[in-house]
């Protein structure tokens, strides 16, 4: 009977090990993937920022080799090749604690392959959310790119560069059928595309796309990229914004036009910015409670400026440079992303030479400054020219982080060389 017993537990045991070894190595990888914590801490701070929409290349980034879409091995054996970067941020979306959804963008056609992947990753129920869209025949790109310019749109007007054909190649139309996917509650100021191809970052980024380069031919390649998504988590992106001529029309500007803050509130949602009040208005107890109250309704963030005694015609210049001077105190990067919105028509006039303007606000160029409608305010047409402006700065912002990071890892790599060759 103790024989028959002890034979029984070793047969259940033995059918047991393959299962507990399984359950075993999922929770060694969890607990061990040196990116675990930090994918977390990473997913809190971008959907703090409005960045809500992780765009990932699969072949290469994801994964550490290219399938050239024609895997033969199983799901298990494609999956070994996982970065350990990209299965912690599939893990940390999979968990539901941020607002972040990530979705695989790629020119494979093994859609079917990449879904099982992800599901050896998280199991099959959490691998349903993810979306991955390939070039798997099962959709149009330049019908994409079509309903994104009739979707992402401002009073019928859309945006520029999507109804150009010409602006709209590499993973712009894949990330078009992603914001379609989540029903255009996401845009492309909320979106970040993690890709190993330079070109599709540069095309990504100059229509005002972050994108985030992942160098997988270079040193630290993963570390230097969760660096360049986590300065995007804290990157503020800031409408240096004035009232008069800007909210209100030329007839009554001791009011404010319904009609141009909800233009302003697209601006704002468009590009997950906040509003920097630079105005006289605030000189005005009354009227400063009355533009608070309106940007409150309208759910416009508000970005507090520090506190300043500057004085004069040039207080709003000032109250500029005084808040870029502060980001690094409050924990963002003193070259987070800015535009100013004004009425004034002196500050880039034609006949203005360059070294004039410079000695004014020598910090602000046309690519930080947008001039609304004499009389009219902030149209659809100076919103949409805002949007695109302050996108491609953050844009560019985030490339020059990462060429920043590169250069700085092959420093380090030579001094070490150096310091090698010297011993």
């Amino acid at each position: 009977m103790g024989n028959r017993v002890s034979n029984s537990l070793g047969q259940a045991a033995g059918h047991l090990s393959p299962i507990v070894e399984g359950i075993s190595k999922k929770i060694c990888g969890a607990q061990c993937n040196p990116y675990a914590d930090r994918a977390e801490c990473l997913l809190l701070a971008l959907a703090q920022r409005g960045i809500t929409l992780l765009a990932l290349d699969f072949d290469m980034t994801m994964i550490n080799c290219h399938t050239g879409g024609d895997w033969l091995g199983t799901p298990a054996e494609l999956c070994s090749h996982m970065r350990p970067l990209f299965t912690a941020l599939v893990q940390a979306v999979a968990a539901g604690d941020s607002e972040v959804r990530l979705m695989v963008v790629t020119f494979s056609s093994q859609t079917d392959m990449i879904r099982a992947v992800l599901v050896e990753l998280v199991g099959a129920h959490k691998a349903a959310q993810f979306v991955v869209i390939g070039a798997d025949g099962t959709w149009d790109p330049a019908a994409a790119v079509a309903d994104a310019a009739q979707a992402i749109t401002l009073n019928g007007a859309p945006l520029e560069w999507l109804t150009n054909a010409h602006r709209c190649k590499g993973k712009i139309p894949w990330l078009c059928a992603a914001w379609a996917a989540l029903d255009w509650r996401v845009g492309p100021g909320q979106t970040v595309l993690v890709d190993d191809d330079c070109t599709n970052i540069e095309l990504a980024a100059r229509v005002g796309i972050p994108a985030v380069h992942f160098d997988c031919e270079g040193l630290s390649a993963e570390p230097r990229a969760l660096s360049a998504l986590e300065h995007l988590g804290v990157a503020r992106r800031l409408l240096f914004l004035d009232v008069t001529g800007v909210l209100n029309s030329e007839s009554d500007r001791d009011e404010l036009s319904y009609g141009l803050l909800e233009n302003l509130q697209w601006l704002v949602k468009h590009c997950a910015a906040e509003v920097v009040i630079t105005t006289g208005w605030k000189q005005n107890d009354t009227k400063l409670q009355q533009l608070k109250h309106s940007l409150k309704a309208y759910q416009l963030p508000i970005f507090q400026l520090p506190v300043s005694n500057v004085t004069g015609e040039d207080q709003g210049v000032q109250e500029i440079k005084a808040c870029l001077n502060s980001l690094e105190n409050l924990g963002a990067p003193a070259d987070s992303p800015w535009l100013l919105i004004d009425h004034q028509t002196d500050l880039f006039e034609a006949e203005q030479t360059k070294a004039e303007v410079e000695n004014v606000m020598p910090f602000l160029d046309e690519s930080h400054f947008v001039q609304s409608v004499d009389g009219e305010g902030l149209v659809p047409s100076k919103a949409i020219e805002a949007a695109e402006k302050l996108l491609i700065n953050s844009a560019m912002q985030v490339d020059n982080f990462v060429e920043a990071g590169r250069l700085a890892s092959i420093a380090a790599k030579r001094l070490e060389m150096a310091q090698n060759n010297s011993g």
